[in-house]
């Protein structure tokens, strides 16, 4: 178990590899020639923690052309053959590890491999077939939100070991999960070392959310976008952090509110205790305890 969610994005990159193959292969070209020539995979993927502990991966996958979405793809492949080559592709992925003191394990994806086409004309309540961009929206955005909550994981900052998930109030079975990611750590040699950073997710090193680049903007170009934005000089002097808004009479009657701003960051205002008389009764109520503690 604690194999598998170590290994998963490895194993999540041979299956890319080889679904660019089972494609290049259906299309009767090399696989050189279809990434550099004809058409490239694009996707995105989202990580979602089942009630077992592993990850379960949901994917949107779309073939574009050889430059990304801005360009045709260069074969004849329908939804079909790209369905197909998923499933075709998470069928063959083997990827054998051999942990320091045991024996070589050899890891796979699972048997539920679900591969439905994306159609504008699907109806949006259907359960098999084509399904509605729409619904693969909502489903993704349930799926993010999920996490390691159901195993009383979430909101404690890091977990450092399985007596420490016990201590906050983790199930049993993911303090079984991190007791075993323990053991592995310490004894299955360099590889596993840093398994002792992913106690928190039960093994899994991976991001929740991922793309590649070409699937469609990145954060780092909205990130530059924001940034040439503020730079650029505002008409009247506005300050680019703030939104001013003048009220008209109607909206305004009793005269009170010349204008709304709104705030779009946050800045430090300061830290510590708002006068000096609730600083007072602080230390007070902390003199207190430190007496009730002792006894006194």
């Amino acid at each position: 178990h604690v194999l598998w969610q170590w290994h998963a994005p490895e194993l999540w990159r041979r299956f890319t590899i080889a679904l660019g193959r089972h494609l290049a292969r259906t299309a009767g070209v090399s696989r050189r020639d279809f990434a550099r020539h004809l058409a490239r995979v694009s996707y995105t993927k989202v990580a979602e923690f089942q009630a077992r502990g592993l990850i379960h991966v949901h994917a949107v996958m779309r073939l574009d052309g050889p430059t990304g979405p801005d360009s045709h793809p260069g074969v004849s492949l329908d939804p079909g053959d790209l369905c197909a080559a998923v499933a075709d592709a998470a069928g063959v992925v083997r990827l054998e590890v051999a942990p320091a003191g045991y024996q070589p394990v050899s890891l796979r994806w699972g048997g539920q491999v679900d591969t439905r086409p994306i159609s504008l004309a699907a109806g949006r309540d259907a359960s098999s077939g084509e399904v509605h961009p729409e619904l693969v929206a909502a489903y993704l955005a349930k799926y993010l939100t999920k996490s390691t909550e159901d195993f009383g994981l979430d909101g404690h900052g890091k977990v450092h070991s399985a007596a420490d998930a016990r201590y906050v109030g983790a199930s049993p079975h993911a303090v079984r999960i991190i007791e075993t990611a323990e053991h592995l750590a310490a004894t299955a040699g360099d590889v596993y070392e840093r398994l002792a950073d992913r106690y928190g997710t039960l093994g899994y090193r991976g991001h929740v959310l991922t793309k590649t680049r070409r699937y469609s903007t990145t954060f780092g170009a909205l990130r530059r976008a924001r940034q040439d934005w503020r730079r650029q000089p505002r008409a009247g002097g506005l300050d680019p952090d703030a939104t001013v808004r003048q009220l008209d009479a109607d909206d305004d009657p009793d005269g009170d509110q010349a204008a709304i701003v709104v705030e779009r960051n946050w800045r430090y205002v300061g830290s510590g205790y708002f006068d000096a008389e609730t600083a007072a009764l602080a230390m007070a109520a902390a003199a207190l305890a430190r007496d009730h503690r002792a006894g006194r």
